[in-house]
């Protein structure tokens, strides 16, 4: 009975811990497909399930995903779009084994709250805890990038979530987030 409890808090702390954040439906829809596509494939974990109606991904065509990787090859590029939320992304793997989810337009501090979300349910999917790295902020354009991240002590390996944000809507990608297994 003491172990039902202990969890049934721990999913309450979950849900309620960021509350307070802004609710940004693209936001919602991008941490949503980074976690069903991203986590769910490289941490074998399944937090956030999607409908299918919900986005409409395509495969880019080699040389526009090229174009857009900085001249990378061998990488298959996705272009996804939250069709209730009007959300722009572009996923794909690095032959490293990383994931990464980029997205075009979202509230900065929606984007973190809902992406802690997804480290606090990978970690208890995991039975593991998330060690928040230092965080790491630098100017561009005279606003401050901020480089957030939680690596999971996984038995299959520590897992690397991390997501970059930007307070504003300057550039092509306004955030992007990551997973990875880690050394």
């Amino acid at each position: 009975m003491r172990i039902g409890l202990g969890i049934l808090s721990v999913l309450a702390a979950v849900g309620t811990a960021h509350a307070d954040a802004p609710d940004d439906p693209r936001a919602a829809q991008a941490v949503d497909i980074f976690a069903n596509l991203c986590v769910t494939t490289v941490a074998g974990v399944d937090t956030t399930p999607i409908r299918n109606g919900d986005y409409f991904i395509t495969e880019l065509e080699p040389d526009l995903a090229r174009e857009l990787l900085g001249g990378r090859t061998n990488h298959t590029l996705r272009s996804i779009t939250g069709l209730s939320s009007g959300a722009m992304m572009l996923m794909h793997y690095e032959p490293s084994g990383m994931c990464v989810t980029q997205v075009g337009e979202a509230d900065e501090a929606a984007m973190l709250a809902r992406f802690r979300a997804v480290v606090d349910r990978t970690a208890l999917a995991l039975h593991v805890d998330a060690e928040a790295q230092p965080i790491k902020r630098r100017k561009l354009e005279g606003l401050d990038t901020t480089y957030s991240s939680w690596r999971l002590k996984s038995p299959k390996g520590d897992i690397m979530l991390a997501i970059t944000t930007y307070p504003e809507p300057r550039f092509r990608i306004q955030h992007m987030m990551t997973v990875s297994y880690v050394r």
